[in-house]
């Protein structure tokens, strides 16, 4: 039920859009960072301090301020974009639903990881053409050159033409 979520991490994290992108495309949610000012008090705190193992309370204040901004511009839970956050700010420290990223990868890598198998479905390369990205000194195909695959059943093979070569 959350349309609004706020996004904490680096400064790349909260103000490229590999992120906010992805969360809007995907989930369709509005992504709030910090203002500039705050968004360099949040990156700093992850270098300066973080990454070194250094938790000061006053950079948890500084945290905690910079939350309490964005859930007063609409923000409905948080999102710590950076697993070096979760040193500093708990879920128990806001009163709005706290994702915690590298939580939630390690439970979704145990998830794949004891999951059963997917049934993989056989490939089928009838129809499909690839170029060589490299080959032998002495190889004849170059980048030009271009493999269309044939498949009946089990039994696949290729035509090949393109660069140097006229036909194969």
């Amino acid at each position: 039920g959350i349309t609004r979520i706020a996004l904490l991490g680096t400064a790349y994290t909260m103000e490229q859009d590999f992120y906010k992108g992805r969360l809007f495309d995907a989930f369709g949610l509005d992504v709030l960072t910090p203002d500039a000012a705050d968004r360099a008090t949040v990156h700093t705190v992850i270098y300066d301090e973080l990454c070194l193992g250094v938790i000061k309370p006053e950079s948890k204040r500084a945290y905690l301020d910079v939350i309490q901004r964005l859930i007063a511009a609409g923000a409905q839970g948080v999102i710590a974009g950076c697993t070096e956050i979760t040193m500093l700010i708990k879920q128990a420290d806001i009163a709005v639903p706290y994702f915690d990223t590298t939580a939630i990868h390690a439970q979704e890598a145990v998830a794949l990881a004891l999951a059963p198998a997917p049934q993989s479905q056989p490939l089928n390369y009838d129809g499909r053409r690839f170029r060589s990205v490299a080959n032998t000194p002495n190889g004849e195909v170059d980048a030009q050159t271009v493999f269309h695959y044939h498949q009946q059943g089990d039994v696949i093979w290729a035509t090949y033409a393109g660069g140097g070569i006229a036909f194969g």
